[in-house]
Parts: C-alpha cells; structure tokens; sequence
C-alpha cells in the first residue's frame, strides 16, 4: 500500500508545471553531461593515448601530456593531466563567458567543461583501457583517429543544437564575434586549431631523438597527418 501510494504522489508532482520544468532541466544538463561523456572518452581512448592534437584546448592538453610524459610518466599522470590541463585552460575562459557572452551559453559550457574534465579525470583514475597505435600504418591509429573524430563530431553537433561548447576556441570565436562582427570566426577558429594540429609534430620530434631522418620525418608527420583527419 505505501509502494502504491508512493508512485501516485510521484506522478501527481511530476504533472505540476513545476515538475515539468525541473524534469525538463534535469534531463536538459543530463543531456549535456552526455555530450561532455562523449568527449571524454574520444580523448581518453583515442586521442590522447597516440598523441593526436586536433585543436583546441584538449589538443593543447594532449601536447602537454605527451610531451612531459616523455620524461616523466608521474608527472604526466599528475599535474599535468590532460583533465587538469582542460580545467586549467577553460577556467579563465568560461569566466569570461559569463561577462561578454549569453549567460545560458555560459552556464550550458561550464556544466560540459566540468563533465569533460571530471569524466576524464574518474577515467585517468580507473585506468580505463585506451586504443594505441604502435606506428602510422598501425590499424588502431587508423581507427583511434577516425574513431576520435567521429565521436567528437557527434558531441559537437550536439553541443551546437544544445547552445553550448566544450570550452576552448569555441568561446574565443564567440568572444571575437561579439567584439568584431565583420570578423569570420570560423577561419579564426580554424587557424588556432591548425597551429594546434602542427604543434603535435613536437612529441614526434622530441620522441625521435637519435633516429634516421626518415624515421624521424615519419614520427613528425604521423600525430599532424591523423590530428587533421580527427580533426575534420
């Protein structure tokens, strides 16, 4: 009997407009705690792990990481976490968003930054399983880069249709386009992510110390080559 009487006050408080609308906002963030889920697990399973760095700030964090980790496994592991570095570098970002941009935007984009950087933080802890290449014509670099770039796609469509970002380029396109209008943003965005992707050619660098200059060449070019298919 109280079972019973337990699920009728539950669906009476669901049917009050009030109810309507905190469900409506639970499932709201939910949805973009999915979104930021998703983009956690394209950067924890696939993009990190083989280097990749396809722009914006989880490709900078992803630069980081593999670079320290070259030299120091711990401290890639700690203070230099891709999770830290996305927190760290989105911070004074989302901040911002809150004075120059749409509140709703801002709100949106914090609740995805602290799921993708809280998501890929209980991962790092879990020590979830990654996919990791052993060369450039390694079957799992060809599938962790189309892989990565698909699942980033998707949270990305989702992000756009939900009027919220990952944080990063996305709130410097929009800063830039509220300040200067006649700018096109997107080149803009384009170019940062660009310099990003190039940039992934210094883990490759730093990791072909004392190689031929094929291999060396090789090393470069495999983590910008598949930064720019996951990247498109």
């Amino acid at each position: 009997m109280l079972t019973i009487f337990f699920y009728k006050f539950i669906l009476r408080a669901m049917k009050s407009e009030k109810s309507k609308k905190f469900f409506s906002r639970v499932g709201f963030y939910g949805l973009l705690l999915f979104f930021a889920l998703l983009r956690a697990v394209a950067s924890y399973v696939f993009i990190v792990p083989n280097a990749f760095a396809p722009g914006g700030v989880g490709g900078i964090a992803s630069i980081v990481y593999n670079v320290v980790n070259l030299y120091d496994h711990k401290l890639a592991e700690g203070v230099f976490n891709p999770a830290v570095t996305i927190f760290v570098l989105n911070l004074p970002l989302v901040i911002a968003s809150f004075f120059t941009l749409n509140k709703q935007f801002a709100i949106n984009t914090t609740v995805v930054v602290l799921g993708y950087s809280g998501f890929m933080a209980l991962f790092s802890a879990l020590k979830l399983p990654v996919f990791q290449g052993s060369g450039m014509e390694s079957s799992l670099t060809i599938i962790s880069a189309l892989a990565g770039g698909v699942i980033t796609g998707v949270a990305l469509g989702g992000s756009l249709l939900t009027n919220s970002s990952a944080g990063g380029t996305d709130i410097l396109g929009k800063i830039a386009n509220k300040k200067k209008p006649e700018l096109n943003t997107s080149w803009f965005i384009f170019l940062f992510d660009s310099i990003v992707v190039l940039l992934s050619g210094i883990v490759g660098l730093l990791s072909a110390k004392g190689m031929d200059a094929n291999t060396t060449f090789v090393k470069i070019a495999s983590p910008i080559f598949y930064s720019f298919i996951t990247l498109f």
